[in-house]
């Protein structure tokens, strides 16, 4: 409504200033109003086209800076998101180097004293080639019940074997840790390539050898016990199927090959005239 009554009073103005601009140029110039009228018109269309010229000029102007504002910012944003990559970047390497250092507190003692408790841990099987062989390389299922009951609270009748209490403190332990990586994997904080290339196998073996140890876990805590540990798990093993069925398809391709050229090879001796000692008459 305020918009409408501006216009209107704009409109009010231009009409008085008209009228009078035309009485004086009337008596001034001695013309007849007609006339008058027609030359106020043409300097007020002038002035007016003047007005336009220099309102688009200004225009102009202020889009170029506005464009010229709209690159700054967009090199600025540019610059921040660099600078944030790049410390996103250092913070992933950062924290991959640490989960690393962490190996010998957090694994390496853990380890040894299964391989000594586990003998038939190693040799590992290639699952990749044979994956039956995941049906028998586990711990004993009963013995990983065992180890799961091995627990000291107020409602147990007898203390657990000491042996078994701490093979079942030192898996969990190792599992936590696994875990962390398996997160922090998950959540890419870390470099993907390094943790698979350093922790990959050893991660999938120490799963799968002690997967009777996780079902047991998961039956006592109604859950599963280390979820992303396992999805890591399952991802790695698919990734390393997936390679060797590539590897092997490779290998048959370039021994078809080979087969296919030495058959060609024989075919073109077969065809060559048998040479005789006869000479020419």
């Amino acid at each position: 409504m305020r918009h409408e009554g501006y216009v209107v009073l704009g409109s009010l103005l231009v009409g008085i200033v008209s009228v009078g601009a035309i009485i004086i140029v009337q008596k001034k110039g001695g013309l007849h109003l007609q006339d008058a009228a027609t030359t106020v018109a043409t300097v007020i269309g002038a002035v007016a086209a003047f007005l336009v010229f220099r309102t688009l000029v200004a225009t102009q102007e202020s889009l170029a800076g506005t464009q010229e504002s709209l690159k700054a910012t967009q090199e600025t944003l540019k610059a921040a998101n660099e600078t944030f990559h790049a410390d996103h970047e250092w913070r992933r390497r950062h924290y991959t180097a640490e989960l690393m250092s962490h190996w010998n507190e957090r694994a390496r003692s853990d380890i040894a004293f299964l391989e000594h408790h586990f003998p038939k841990y190693y040799p590992v099987p290639d699952f990749s080639k044979n994956t039956g062989q995941l049906d028998q390389w586990h711990i004993d299922a009963d013995y990983a019940k065992t180890v799961v009951k091995s627990v000291v609270n107020s409602t147990t009748e007898q203390p657990p074997n000491p042996i078994d209490l701490e093979v079942r403190d030192r898996l969990v332990r190792l599992f936590n840790y696994f875990e962390d990586v398996s997160v922090a994997y998950e959540l890419d904080v870390i470099d993907r390539e390094s943790i698979a290339e350093s922790f990959g196998s050893v991660m999938i073996e120490i799963y799968l050898y002690y997967q009777p140890f996780v079902v047991e876990m998961g039956r006592l805590l109604y859950r599963q016990p280390w979820p992303p540990f396992s999805r890591i798990v399952q991802l790695w093993i698919s990734q390393a199927r997936l390679q060797a069925a590539a590897r092997d398809r490779d290998l048959a391709e370039e021994s078809w090959k080979q087969t296919i050229s030495q058959a060609k090879l024989m075919q073109a001796a077969d065809q060559q005239p048998e040479a005789t000692d006869q000479k020419p008459d």
